[in-house]
């Protein structure tokens, strides 16, 4: 009788302390903008630490070996801000890096890319062995016949006691060469 109650118990705790998420995605099926109609999909999480695997939209690849490189080299990526280039900015649609400024605690690199108008974007870094922190963008789930220009900021946090800014000298787009910029930690 008490082994009964025991197990019992165990089966009643673990449905106690388990939960579960729900995610709603909605997916257009009609490209006129005058026309709602969408489908819907249900995704139902058995817990919420599932979620984390889910990739919607423009948003940092997490959890990466790259993630964790720069965790030990205590330069997280905390945000990438998105926007299209502007009108006025003369672009002749190549990758570029705008500028680069440093503080004691942050990293921040304004760059324009060029990818697929019709792409989201997962964005990723990382610190080769030569010093160079690479901005990697993979373009992912949607595609149309048009490359446009967007402005990405690539904002890092630096831990003040324990980052080392000789670790990193340079920066460079994806592998891009012409891209490839040296960082003034002196600023």
């Amino acid at each position: 009788m008490k082994t009964y109650v025991v197990l019992v118990c165990i089966l009643l705790s673990m449905f106690s302390v388990s939960a579960q998420d729900t995610l709603f995605i909605r997916k257009d099926v009609n490209w006129d903008p005058d026309i709602i109609e969408y489908q819907t999909d249900t995704l139902i999480f058995n817990a919420p630490e599932e979620r984390r695997n889910l990739l919607i939209g423009n948003t940092i690849l997490e959890g990466s070996e790259n993630y964790g490189w720069r965790q030990n080299l205590h330069l997280n990526l905390k945000k990438v801000d998105y926007s299209a280039c502007s009108n006025n900015i003369e672009m002749d649609l190549e990758n570029r890096i705008n500028s680069i400024q440093v503080t004691d605690t942050t990293l921040v690199v304004d760059i324009n890319i060029v990818a697929n108008c019709c792409s989201n974007l997962l964005y990723d870094a990382a610190v080769d062995d030569n010093g160079t922190l690479q901005l990697i963008i993979h373009e992912y789930s949607g595609y149309c016949t048009c490359a446009c220009c967007f402005g990405l900021v690539f904002n890092f946090k630096l831990d003040k006691e324990l980052f080392d800014p000789k670790t990193i000298k340079k920066v460079i787009i994806e592998d891009i060469e012409n891209t490839l910029t040296d960082i003034d930690w002196k600023q």
